[in-house]
């Protein structure tokens, strides 16, 4: 067994992200949820064709025997404030599918071991939405505290669809295994998904996410777009495929927000995905491994009209492969890039690398576009470090 924990701050392989989704081919669409018990708190519910009304208290805990939305269906949950929140816990033996809209004034969670898939026509749109295949103790829920704990029997969360909040949401997906297809949108707010088996979220301030792995093959895929510009996005687990758009963008020209991607044995940034924090100034990106990280793909935390921002591309082999392009430029001054450690691997609090590779064809680049300093790269490794690559940091 291994086990890693951290304080926030795939390719697995394509077999298991296809066999994932196979894993729910050809399951009949269901209906509005069914069979639901309140537990704490109070709710009242209206059904009508095709839509099913929650009317619930702060804190409510409601127990389902299923938990599925037709691609026709509404379910909404009618909350006092957006700060109200309502835990939906399935207790049957389905996964859950959601195919039509999930819709809340208020934070929504789902908890279903057996598994959640959120389909293509799918619109999940709250203040904020916490889904899990891993459980959460009812106390911790009135106490709201978030912590997650598994059995080792936990399904996959797969999202195919569009999860949306309002300003400042946080949308929180967590399970074993975790693919992203779609598009998870919440501006100046939270994303964070986590391949593990437990979890616990003291602060949403990315210093605050503690978690452990059990199983190197914990994973997390996105080929979709996580968008939280003005905000904070992470991502952790055994091994990250990142395929897609990842994006913590100011809102207006302010800082750029943050970004994190931590993977206890494999990273994977592909050619042809996106990872930015840009603003006014540049953010932050932290990509980090314990084994292999492999980066081809474009990461930038440029600066619109002040200096550019801090990227870190960590682990313990780290490879700047194919076309990749790193980017920490800044109108006012150049940021910093750190590539498999800090100047001279003199800093205790960035990880060395063993070996550090930069192909013939990426580029890195730390410039004072318009006045000020040219801003720091950096590439080291303690054994072996190659570097073909071009910087510029004038």
């Amino acid at each position: 067994m291994v086990k890693q924990k951290t304080r926030y701050g795939l390719r697995q392989s394509t077999c298991i992200a296809a066999s994932i989704s196979l894993l729910f081919m050809g399951v009949p669409a269901h209906a509005n949820p069914v069979g639901p018990q309140v537990v704490g708190g109070s709710a009242t519910f209206q059904s009508s064709a095709n839509t099913l009304n929650v009317t619930n208290s702060p804190g409510t805990i409601i127990n389902w025997q299923g938990f599925s939305i037709g691609q026709n269906e509404t379910t909404r949950f009618i909350q006092q404030s957006a700060s109200s929140a309502v835990l939906n816990r399935v207790v049957g033996a389905d996964i859950s599918q959601l195919n039509g809209q999930l819709l809340s004034n208020g934070r929504v969670f789902l908890i279903n071991p057996s598994g959640i898939v959120i389909g293509p026509w799918a619109v999940i749109d709250t203040a904020g939405f916490v889904a899990s295949t891993l459980n959460m103790q009812d106390a911790d829920f009135f106490a709201e505290r978030l912590k997650f704990r598994g059995n080792g029997k936990s399904g996959p969360i797969i999202n195919q669809g569009l999860i949306r909040t309002g300003d400042g949401g946080t949308v929180i997906l967590v399970a074993p295994h975790i693919e992203n297809s779609g598009l998870i949108h919440t501006p100046g707010g939270e994303i964070i998904l986590a391949a593990g088996r437990r979890l616990e979220i003291t602060s949403l301030d990315h210093e605050g996410v503690q978690f452990e792995i059990q199983a190197p093959t914990d994973s997390v895929v996105n080929v979709g777009k996580l968008l939280a510009d003005g905000g904070a996005i992470g991502v952790f687990a055994g091994s990250i495929r990142h395929s897609g758009e990842i994006r913590a963008n100011a809102l207006g020209t302010d800082e750029a927000g943050r970004i994190v991607l931590k993977a206890r044995n494999e990273l994977q940034v592909t050619a042809g995905s996106i990872t930015s924090a840009n603003g006014g100034s540049g953010g932050s990106i932290v990509m980090q491994s314990g084994g292999l990280n492999r980066v081809a793909g474009t990461v930038s935390a440029t600066g619109a009209t002040g200096r550019g921002g801090d990227i870190q591309i960590l682990g313990e082999r780290v490879s700047l492969a194919e076309a990749a392009a790193i980017d920490a430029s800044g109108a006012a001054g150049g940021g910093q890039i750190r590539v498999g450690g800090d100047y001279q691997g003199a800093n205790p609090d960035i990880q060395n690398a063993l070996t550090a590779f930069v192909s013939s064809l990426a580029t890195l680049k730390a410039d004072a576009t318009q006045s000020g300093d040219g801003g720091r790269i950096i590439v080291w490794s303690d054994k072996s470090t190659q570097f073909y690559g071009a910087l510029s940091a004038p």
